[in-house]
C-alpha cells in the first residue's frame, strides 16, 4: 500500500511504525580472544601475508610460515563474510551492515570504509580491469576504482540478494543470487543487466572452468551453465538433491562441487554432465580447493576433510585435529594447506594434506578473573596456570608462562603495583613488570585460594577453603598464615570504608578484622545460608549474598548483621553498588535484585535472560553490564531497574567482567574466551512516522524518535532527503537534505519534518519521495519501505487550492465592504 493510500481521510496518518523491535545496542562485545567464526582466508598480493576473517569483526594474520598467527583489531564489529587483495595489494573485507574495512599492503592497521549501503556485503572481486566489486542483500552493489579507498553504489537491476561474483575469462562480471537470480556486467560492474539462469534454486556459487564455461550451484542440488560469457543458461542434472555450496575447477578441467551431507558431485566435459561420488563422510562440506600436487581437498562440519588424488573420482576421510566446523581451505605459496573454521580453528597440512596438525591461536583454558593495571595493561588468569596479557585495552593479548600448571581464580593489583594471582592448593604467582613476567611465591597454605583484596594501608590478605587467609605486607613477596577463627570455605574478602576487613563463605560464616587482616573473629551473620560475595555501598553500609537468595546486611562496619529479605530464592553469586548509589545482585536462572535504600528492602527485576550470571559491575558512564553461562551478557542504563539482553558473540561461561581506564568492558570465560566492548548505549530508533497537513497545505511528517540513552538530543543524528517524482526516477539524481524541525516539537523525542514542494521542483499533485538516515558511531540505519524503496508522501493540491480560494474569496469580500462603505460616507460641502 502506498503512502498516498494510506493518508486518506482523516488529519493525521501512520505511514511507519516499528512498536515491537528495540534499539540496537552500540557497539556490542567483541570476542578478541580468536575464537570467533573465522569463514575466509585470502593471501596478499605479495604472497606473504595470509589472512582469516569471520564474525565480530575477527581478523586473524599469519605472516611468513602461516604456523603462527595474531589477532588484530579490524575496526568493525560486524561480520565479515569474504576477504580480497585489490588489484594493488591492499587488503578488503566485507561484511554485514554495509562493513568495509581496508588494509594496505604488509600493514596489519585496518580501517573502516564507507560503503554507501547498510545491506550485507557477501563477496567481494576484482575485475580484470582493475575495479573491486562488492554484492550484498537487496541486489545491493558497490564498487570502487582506487584500491577499495572510496565506494560507490551501482544499479544491479535486482532487488533478489546476491551471494557470490565472479569474472568470467573474458572480463564479464557474473553475480547469482536467490530464487535463480543472475545479473551481468561488461564494463566492469558500472552497469549491469538480468540474465535469465533456467532455475528458481537459490544459487550460492559460481565459477569459470578452463575452457570458458561457467557453471552455478546451489540448493536442492541446482546446477545451472552457461558456454556464451553468462548471456545465457541452461539448468543441467546434478545428480543429487542436496544443497550444493561450492564448486571448483581442477586446472585440467574436472569440475568438483560439494554440498549438504557430504555431496560430492563431478564433471569432466565443462559442467554439461555430473555424477555423484563418495566422499567419505556425512558431514556438510562447506569448500574445496586443489593443492599444487594435485590433491583435491574439501573441508566442512566437524572437522571434516576429504581428500582425493585422481582428480575427485575417489575420495577418502582424512582427520583434521579438530572437531570445529571448517569453512574454508587454501593453499600457500610453498604448498602448504591451511584450513579455518569456528572457535577460532586453524588446521594445517604440509603434505598435500594426508596429515594435518591444530595451530596454537590462543589458550583454551577457562579464564577466571581479570584485573586492571592503572597503565591500562589488561591481566586474565584461569584453569592450568593460564595468564593471557594485553597492553591495548583489550585488542590483542598474548599468553604469558605463569610458573604454575594450578588453577588461578583471582588476581589483583596491589597498591605499589605488583600483579598477584592466586589458585589451587594455595599456589601464588606474582609479577613486577605489569605481568610480562611471573615467578611462584609460597603461601603459607596448602588451601585453594579464592579470592584477594588490599587492605587500606597497603597489606594484601587473601582467603580460601578450610578457613584459610593468608596475608603479605611487602606487596605481596612474602606472606603468613594467620587464624580465621573458621574452618568453613571463604569466598570472598573485602573492606569496608572505615578500614575493618570482611571476609564472607559457607554456612552464613562471616570472619571480621580491625587490625589490617593480622587478627580475625566471627560474627554472627543471621543466615546459615553460603555467603559468596561481599560489597559495601557508598553511604557504608555492608552487604553479603549467597545461596537461596539469602542476603544479610551490616550498618557497623560488619559488628553486627541481619538477615533482610530479598524477593528471591535463586543463588546469588555477585554484587556491586553502581554510581548513583542502588545495590544490584545477580545470580542462577538471570536473577538480579535490586535496592535503592542501601540494602534494606530489596526488590526482584527482570534481567532478560535466563542464563546463569556469575559477575557484574558498573562502567564509567553508569551503565551496569552482568555476564555468565551461555555467554549471557545483560546491561542496564538505569541503575538496574531495567535490563536488557545483548549478543557476545561466544556460548561460552562468562565468570568476570571489568572496566579498564579508558571504558573498555572486558570479560573472560570458559575456553580462553575474551570478549571486548566499547562503552556500549542503546541507539536511537524511530519508532512512528505519521503525516498531515500544515495550514499552507505543506506536507507534514511527524517522526516519534525513541532514544534512551540520550545520545541523539534534538535529532542531530537524524537527516532526512527527498526528492520530487521525477527526480526519484531518474536514479542518477541526489536527493535534497531536508531539515527538521526541533523548535516546534511536542516532546523531547517527537520532531516535526515540514515538506516546501517548490523547493524540490515536485509538481503538483505528484507525490513527494522521503527517505531517513539515523546515524551515530557504530550505528547507521535508513528508514524507507521494506522493499527498499522511499516513503511516499502526498502532495496534495486539493488544501492548497482551498486555502487559495479561500483567500480569494475574502479578499473580494474587503473589497465590497470597502466599497459599501465609501458609497455610504456622507459628503461635506
Amino acid at each position: 500500500m502506498s503512502l498516498l493510500q494510506a493518508c486518506n481521510g482523516s488529519n493525521s496518518h501512520e505511514i511507519w511504525s516499528d512498536l515491537q523491535s528495540k534499539p540496537d545496542l552500540i557497539p556490542s562485545f567483541v570476542q578478541v580472544s580468536p575464537k570467533s567464526t573465522l569463514i575466509s582466508l585470502a593471501f596478499s598480493s605479495n604472497d606473504k601475508y595470509l589472512i582469516a576473517v569471520g564474525d565480530d569483526g575477527a581478523i586473524m594474520w599469519s605472516e611468513g610460515d602461516d604456523k603462527n598467527w595474531s589477532a588484530v583489531s579490524s575496526g568493525t564489529t560486524s561480520e565479515l563474510r569474504h576477504v580480497t587483495a585489490g588489484p594493488k595489494g591492499a587488503l578488503v573485507a566485507v561484511g554485514s551492515n554495509g562493513a568495509i574495512v581496508r588494509s594496505e599492503i604488509g600493514n596489519k592497521n585496518w580501517s573502516s570504509i564507507p560503503s554507501g549501503t547498510t545491506n550485507t556485503l557477501w563477496h567481494v572481486t576484482a575485475e580484470p580491469k582493475g575495479a573491486l566489486v562488492a554484492i550484498g542483500n537487496r541486489g545491493t552493489i558497490v564498487r570502487s576504482e582506487n584500491d577499495g579507498k572510496n565506494w560507490s553504489a551501482v544499479p544491479s537491476g535486482t532487488s533478489s540478494n546476491l551471494w557470490h561474483v565472479t569474472a568470467e575469462p573474458k572480463g564479464a562480471l557474473v553475480a547469482v543470487g536467490h530464487g535463480g537470480t543472475i545479473v551481468r556486467s561488461e564494463d566492469g560492474g558500472k552497469f549491469w543487466s538480468n540474465a535469465p539462469s533456467g532455475t528458481t534454486s537459490e544459487l550460492w556459487y559460481v565459477t569459470a572452468e578452463p575452457k570458458g564455461a561457467l557453471v552455478a550451484v546451489g540448493i536442492d542440488g541446482a546446477i545451472v551453465r552457461s558456454v556464451n560469457g553468462g548471456k545465457s543458461w541452461s539448468a543441467v542434472s546434478s545428480g543429487t538433491t542436496s544443497r550444493l555450496w561450492f564448486v571448483t575447477a581442477k586446472p585440467k578441467g574436472a569440475l568438483v562441487a560439494v554440498g549438504d551431507n557430504g555431496a560430492i558431485v563431478r564433471s569432466e566435459d565443462g559442467g554439461a554432465t555430473w555424477s555423484v561420488v563418495p566422499s567419505g563422510t556425512t558431514n556438510r562440506l562447506w569448500h574445496v580447493t586443489a593443492e599444487p600436487r594435485g590433491a583435491l581437498v574439501a573441508v566442512g562440519n566437524g572437522g571434516a576433510i576429504a581428500r582425493s588424488t585422481d582428480g575427485g573420482k575417489n575420495w577418502s576421510a582424512i582427520a583434521s585435529g579438530t572437531t570445529n566446523a571448517l569453512w574454508h581451505v587454501t593453499v600457500n605459496s610453498k604448498g602448504t594447506l591451511i584450513a579455518v573454521g569456528s572457535n577460532g580453528a586453524i588446521v594445517q597440512s604440509e603434505d598435500a594434506g594426508k596429515r594435518w596438525s591444530a595451530i596454537a591461536s590462543s589458550t583454551t583454558n577457562a579464564l577466571r578473573h581479570m584485573t586492571v593495571k592503572p597503565k591500562g595493561v589488561l591481566v586474565a588468569v584461569g584453569n592450568d596456570g593460564a595468564i593471557e596479557r594485553s597492553e591495548d585495552g583489550g585488542k590483542n593479548w598474548l599468553v604469558i608462562p605463569s610458573g604454575t600448571i594450578s588453577e588461578l581464580k583471582h588476581v589483583t593489583a596491589e597498591p605499589k603495583g605488583a600483579l598477584v594471582a592466586f589458585g589451587s592448593d594455595g599456589d601464588i604467582v606474582r609479577s613486577e613488570d605489569d605481568g610480562k613476567n611471573w615467578s611462584a611465591i609460597l603461601s603459607g597454605t596448602n588451601s585453594e585460594l579464592k579470592h584477594v583484596t588490599a587492605e587500606p594501608k597497603g597489606a594484601l590478605v587473601a582467603v580460601g577453603s578450610d578457613g584459610a587467609i593468608v596475608r603479605s605486607e611487602d606487596a605481596g613477596k612474602n606472606w603468613s598464615a594467620v587464624s580465621s577463627g573458621t574452618t568453613s570455605k571463604l569466598w570472598h574478602v573485602t573492606a569496608e570504608p572505615n578500614g575493618a576487613l570482611i571476609a564472607v563463605g559457607s554456612n552464613g560464616t562471616i570472619v571480621r578484622s580491625e587490625d589490617d587482616g593480622k587478627s580475625w573473629s566471627a560474627v554472627l551473620s543471621g543466615t546459615t545460608s553460603e555467603l559468596t560475595h561481599v560489597t559495601a555501598e557508598h553511604k557504608g553500609a555492608i552487604v553479603a549474598v549467597g545461596n537461596g537468595g539469602a542476603i544479610v546486611r551490616s550498618t557497623d562496619g560488619g559488628a553486627n548483621w541481619s538477615a533482610v529479605p530479598s524477593g528471591t530464592e535463586s543463588e546469588l553469586y555477585g554484587v556491586t553498588a553502581e554510581p548513583k548509589g542502588a545495590l544490584v545482585a545477580v545470580g542462577n536462572d538471570g536473577a538480579i535484585v535490586r535496592s535503592t535504600d542501601g540494602g534494606a528492602n530489596w526488590s526482584t527485576v527482570s534481567s532478560g535472560t535466563e542464563s546463569k550470571l556469575y559477575d557484574v559491575t558498573a562502567e564509567p558512564k553508569g551503565a551496569l553490564v552482568a555476564v555468565g553461562n551461555s555467554g549471557a551478557i545483560v546491561r542496564s542504563i538505569d541503575g538496574g531497574a531495567n535490563w536488557s539482553a545483548f549478543p557476545s558473540g561466544t556460548e561460552s561461561e562468562l565468570y568476570g567482567v571489568t572496566t579498564e581506564p579508558k571504558g573498555t568492558l572486558v570479560a573472560v570465560g570458559n575456553g580462553g574466551t575474551i570478549l571486548r566492548g566499547e562503552a556500549s548505549y542503546p541507539a536511537p530508533i524511530i519508532r512512528r512516522i505519521t503525516h498531515s497537513y500544515k495550514e499552507n497545505g505543506f506536507p507534514v511528517l511527524s517522526i516519534n524518535l525513541e532514544d534512551p540513552a540520550n545520545i541523539c538530543p534534538f535529532a542531530k543524528c537524524l537527516s532526512a532527503y527527498g526528492r520530487s517524482l521525477a527526480d526519484y526516477q531518474n536514479h542518477t539524481v541526489e536527493p535534497h537534505r531536508l531539515k527538521i524541525s526541533t523548535s516546534s516539537s511536542v516532546t523531547s523525542d517527537k520532531f516535526e519534518l515540514m515538506i516546501n514542494p517548490v523547493q524540490l521542483n515536485a509538481k503538483s499533485p505528484d507525490p513527494i519521495y522521503v527517505h531517513f538516515v539515523l546515524e551515530v558511531p557504530g550505528h547507521r540505519l535508513v528508514y524507507q519501505m521494506e522493499n527498499g524503496s522511499d516513503f511516499e508522501v502526498p502532495n496534495n493540491p486539493s488544501i492548497i487550492e482551498k486555502r487559495w480560494f479561500q483567500g480569494l474569496i475574502a479578499g473580494l469580500l474587503f473589497l465590497i465592504l470597502l466599497v459599501v462603505t465609501l458609497i455610504k460616507k456622507p459628503r461635506y460641502s
